[in-house]
């Protein structure tokens, strides 16, 4: 059948003469370093897998087998590819490695060096071997050839493959291709250290926000980086030289782990079930989707699950571009969405198309398109991230100070209507017996009022001036009881400056009076000889406030009855200590009865919030 061949392809030559490709000779001159091959390449495309090296020198003997093409890219094929180039040493270089630029060749590649139609050097080199046992060690494809000065032809040829062929090719001195692989590795350097800043902070804002789209961030970069350091060879050089058939499995389960993180990320920062409910179902079913290749991969060729990893891939990124897009024009968090998801398309596409035989020239190798593509969408991505958290703390402020307003309206509604009404009714009595008192009266209630409207806009105030505030409640309410009562302090100079949210200390003192006064004036006292007597004496309520390492330290105590059900959930002093955590980080309540008798509450406040220190 070979003999056969061989006379229909002279036939065909007689009979449709048509033009001879002159092989061209590479010059390798003395003070060349490197040289592109790939010009110098011509190629035979086996489709049915039948020749071997001794056929290929024989065919070629009579130019009836090789061909030049526009390019060394071949797209997806499913059978053996030979190639030649021939070349002249006139340098002082012995040796030159021939270098494949295809990242990942994914078959066998045989390598024949031919003088005078006879085969005098022979390499073999695939993914599969380990990095210790090759020829050169490194991540890619690399022959050593001995170049004697005079002419050789170089055959290669490789094996049938799923994936995408390129088999573009240069020659390098040893000192060249160190100096290219340094470089190479800055490049990668660069990438890593960009995606693992990325990683380190949004990590940190994870642990500040407790943002679960933050985690799925988190955890698709990390799979990512990984997945991708096995494809750019880091897997193979660094982390698993003996066993190089696991960054297959590396790239499949990766892909199946980041990939639903991505989905689940992007359906947590863009409201999609809200407006695009149809696409956010088309999402669920893309992340089910990515489990396939996993499940595929023990019975499936590894190329082909990788092929289906792609596709998937550019069907999701290129829906989160168009989603994003839309969403663009409604919320601003989407448009660096969408930014980085085009970032990331365009250089998956320089690499990606390759794998359905689509050949972009202008673009050149593209073999750090993704790499680039992925570190822009890294940055963008972290940006939208932290335009998301700025949003979701002015909301949050915004919410806080609402918040803060009701509590305030609440207060105000408990002091102003019966309060009011009873003060003035308290006030209509004096009249007739003390005007003078009454008088002065309605001017504290005035003062009271006028606080209320005014300071009560304030974030904070100084103490001073809600003692103030709070004395002259008191002198109302002690007027309004018929029974004698006492309010004593004692604040320190310092103490007397720190800042409060209004209306603190009028509540604390209600409290006291609501809950530690007695009913009556008189209390029942007995002795040793278990005789009783009523006993008439003064309710007093003492407060105490001074500064410790920077904290206020603010009690108040009474000699009434003690009780601790003001401070369940909703009372009064629960809700103090919630205004002041608007403020203040540290603060600390509690309420335990007096060295002798009455209530104790002790608060603790220090560490003020920066944004209130800033109003």
């Amino acid at each position: 059948m070979f003999r056969r061949k061989i006379s229909w392809l002279f036939l065909l030559t007689l009979l449709f003469p048509f033009p001879v490709f002159s092989q061209q000779v590479l010059a390798i001159t003395r003070d060349a370093k490197s040289y592109d091959v790939t010009p110098y390449m011509s190629f035979y495309e086996d489709t049915e897998n039948s020749l071997t090296i001794e056929n290929v020198i024989q065919l070629d003997a009579n130019d009836l087998l090789f061909r030049k093409r526009s390019d060394a890219n071949f797209g997806v094929i499913t059978y053996k590819v030979w190639g030649k180039f021939k070349f002249a040493n006139e340098s002082s270089e012995d040796w030159w490695l021939l270098y494949f630029k295809s990242e990942r060749l994914s078959g066998d590649l045989n390598v024949y060096v031919v003088s005078e139609n006879k085969i005098i050097k022979t390499y073999h080199q695939n993914d599969w071997i380990s990095f210790q046992n090759r020829v050169v060690q490194h991540k890619n494809e690399i022959i050593p050839l001995g170049i004697p000065d005079k002419v050789q032809t170089v055959y290669f040829s490789l094996r049938p493959s799923a994936s995408t062929m390129e088999l573009s090719a240069s020659l390098y001195t040893a000192v060249a291709f160190i100096e290219k692989d340094y470089r190479d590795m800055l490049v990668l350097g660069i990438y890593y250290g960009i995606m693992i800043s990325m990683l380190i902070y949004n990590a940190f804002i994870l642990f500040a926000a407790r943002d679960k789209a933050y985690l799925y961030y988190i955890v698709y970069l990390l799979v990512y980086i990984f997945a991708q350091s096995s494809l750019d060879g880091l897997f193979i050089q660094y982390i698993s030289p003996d066993h190089i058939e696991k960054w297959h499995l590396v790239v499949i389960i990766g892909a199946s782990i980041a990939w639903p993180c991505y989905i689940l990320f992007t359906t947590s920062v863009l409201p999609i079930k809200k407006h695009y409910p149809r696409v956010y179902i088309f999402y669920q079913f893309m992340l089910a989707m990515f489990f396939v290749p996993s499940i595929l991969y023990p019975f499936v060729h590894f190329e082909k699950t990788t092929v289906l990893v792609a596709f998937l891939i550019i069907i999701v990124t290129i829906t989160s571009s168009i989603i994003s897009f839309l969403l663009s024009f409604k919320i601003q968090v989407a448009q660096y969405y969408f930014a980085a998801t085009a970032l990331f398309v365009l250089g998956m596409a320089i690499q990606e198309v390759k794998l359905f035989d689509i050949y972009i020239p202008v673009l050149g190798e593209g073999n750090y398109s993704v790499q680039f593509g992925s570190a822009l969408e890294a940055l963008l991505f972290s940006l939208a991230m932290g335009y998301r958290i700025k949003v979701m703390r002015e909301s949050s402020i915004a919410k806080d100070d609402q918040i803060k307003q009701l509590e305030y309206s609440n207060l105000q509604g408990k002091v102003n209507p019966h309060f009011l009404y009873n003060s003035l009714n308290m006030i209509l009595e004096m009249l007739q017996a003390d005007k003078k008192a009454a008088a002065q009266t309605v001017v504290d209630l005035a003062n009271i009022y006028e606080y209320m409207s005014y300071y009560v806009a304030k974030d904070l105030v100084p103490l001073k001036e809600e003692w103030q505030f709070a004395k002259k409640y008191f002198k109302i309410m002690n007027k309004r009881s018929g029974q004698k009562m006492l309010l004593k302090e004692d604040f320190s100079a310092k103490a007397h400056e720190f800042m409060v949210p209004p209306l603190s200390l009028q509540p604390l003192i209600e409290n006291c009076l609501k809950h530690g006064r007695p009913k009556s004036s008189f209390v029942t006292s007995s002795d040793n000889t278990k005789s009783k007597s009523k006993v008439k004496y003064v309710f007093s309520i003492f407060l105490r406030a001074e500064i410790h390492e920077q904290a206020l330290i603010l009690s108040i105590v009474d000699n009434g009855q003690f009780t601790n059900t003001n401070i369940r959930e909703g009372g009064s002093l629960e809700s103090i200590k919630h205004r002041f955590e608007h403020y203040y980080t540290n603060v600390n309540v509690s309420i335990q009865p007096a060295n002798d008798v009455g209530t104790k509450v002790e608060i603790s406040i220090s560490e003020r919030k920066k944004r209130s220190a800033e109003n």
